[in-house]
């Protein structure tokens, strides 16, 4: 039998005590048959002996015991259920709070990774024209030594050339400062390279951490809310039970008052009948007695007639002491007619305890049965609850990963295309709201 749980106001299972309570629960009543003709040609065929009366007062103290633990059971029962109801009702508002917390770290993260994303680019657009105004000046360069080089100055012209050797002079070395200049940047844009390439390294890191996790969540939500609509069919189930039990009570209850108010009208019938029957016997015996006195006095007064008037008295005597003969014999059977309608009516009702109590028999099996129906549900109830904690507690983890990696990719991680991504995984989980779909798209994954 199933052992009284007390919860405690978190909803969880409280310390168990040193000697645990151990309530019966109660099955459906069923049906008093009725008596019928049959049954009494049944039952007078069968043997005429007297049985023991019905013990009423056991019956009636085994159901006043049975009846209050019944309905501390059921008291039980919906207070566990509405426990249990509470306690998934706190993780289901303590998981919403959690998936809001982080669609808002995951809001803030994809802020920072644009505003990154945008810092890059600006960087890129300077390097471009920077690079731009170096080929300007080398293009430049290249055509003032071309010109140099096609006229050769002229000895006349050597004092006006000293302002050109200054000027290429000066060209020189703003070549090398360019020179210098592209090194650096090129020396940048190899450093930006490398960044780059790390950073796209960890993307693809994060990416292939992303689309697990969503494949993960995605297989949590569907097995949570398996595990949900499993539940609640089960507090429906239990629901109804507690209703059957309830109507069953109420059936056992009007059964027993009426097979009590039957047995007690019976047992006085009968008893008024025996006394009946005392009585009648009393006066009957009385009868018998006077009959015998006047038998009595008959003979004896054959015995001491006269001669004369002997025979007339004979006559007479003999005549009175065969009626009297007569109604005795007549008396003696009615009295055994009467006691044998008292020694079948006993019989019956007997039988008809008998019947009840092989009835109240069934009927604890059949509790018996019901309670251990009611054990595996509560037992099945038991460990969906336990499932559906691990998986919450998975997910938690799951979640917790996340924010951790994010956390550690925030100063390296540009955020357009990781927004771009978690966006389209999210319209495509969104398209993908039916079981079937989800199961399809978890499928393909786990292939690629």
């Amino acid at each position: 039998m199933p052992e009284a749980v007390n919860t405690t106001h978190g909803g969880q299972p409280s310390a168990p005590e040193a000697t645990p309570l151990r309530e019966t629960r109660i099955d459906a009543a069923h049906t008093l048959a009725r008596s019928t003709t049959a049954d009494s040609a049944h039952t007078s065929s069968q043997s005429q002996t007297d049985e023991a009366p019905f013990d009423q007062q056991a019956a009636r103290a085994w159901l006043t015991h049975v009846l209050p633990r019944l309905k501390r059971q059921a008291r039980q029962l919906a207070a566990h259920l509405q426990a249990r109801q509470e306690e998934l009702d706190r993780r289901e508002a303590e998981v919403n709070a959690r998936m809001a917390s982080l669609e808002n770290a995951e809001r803030a993260a994809g802020i920072w990774l644009a505003t990154r994303r945008s810092e890059l680019a600006e960087w890129e657009e300077a390097l471009k024209e920077r690079e731009q105004a170096l080929s300007a000046l080398q293009e430049a360069a290249d055509r003032t030594e071309r010109t140099r080089q096609d006229a050769p100055p002229q000895p006349a012209q050597q004092e006006e050339s000293r302002p050109h050797a200054e000027q290429e002079t000066e060209l020189a070395r703003r070549q090398q400062e360019l020179e210098e200049l592209a090194a650096a940047l090129r020396q940048r844009e190899a450093s930006l390279q490398e960044a780059w390439a790390a950073v796209e390294a960890k993307r693809a890191a994060l990416d292939e951490g992303q689309r697990a996790l969503a494949s993960r969540q995605a297989e949590w939500e569907e097995v949570r809310a398996a595990q949900a609509r499993q539940l609640e069919e089960q507090r429906a189930a239990c629901r109804a039970a507690e209703g059957e039990l309830a109507r069953q009570r109420a059936t056992l209850e009007a059964e027993q008052a009426t097979a009590e108010a039957a047995l007690a009208a019976r047992a006085q019938a009968l008893a008024e009948r025996e006394a009946g029957l005392d009585a009648r016997e009393a006066e009957l015996n009385q009868r018998g007695a006077q009959l015998a006195e006047r038998l009595a006095w008959a003979q004896q007064a054959v015995a001491g007639g006269s001669a004369a008037g002997a025979l007339p008295a004979g006559e007479a005597g003999s005549q009175e002491a065969a009626e009297l003969y007569r109604r005795e014999e007549e008396f003696n059977a009615r009295v055994a007619r009467q006691e044998a309608s008292l020694r079948l009516e006993r019989q019956q009702l007997a039988d008809s305890v008998r019947r009840w109590e092989a009835r109240l028999a069934r009927q604890r099996q059949a509790l018996a049965r019901q309670s251990e129906r009611l054990d595996r549900r509560r037992a099945a109830l038991e460990k969906s609850r336990a499932e559906l904690t691990e998986l919450h507690r998975e997910a938690l983890e799951w979640r917790i990963i996340t924010e951790e990696l994010w956390a550690e990719l925030a100063g390296q991680y540009g955020s357009a295309k990781v927004s771009r991504s978690a966006a389209e995984l999210r319209r495509r989980l969104a398209a993908a709201k039916p079981l079937g779909a989800i199961h399809r798209l978890l499928a393909n994954r786990r292939r690629r």
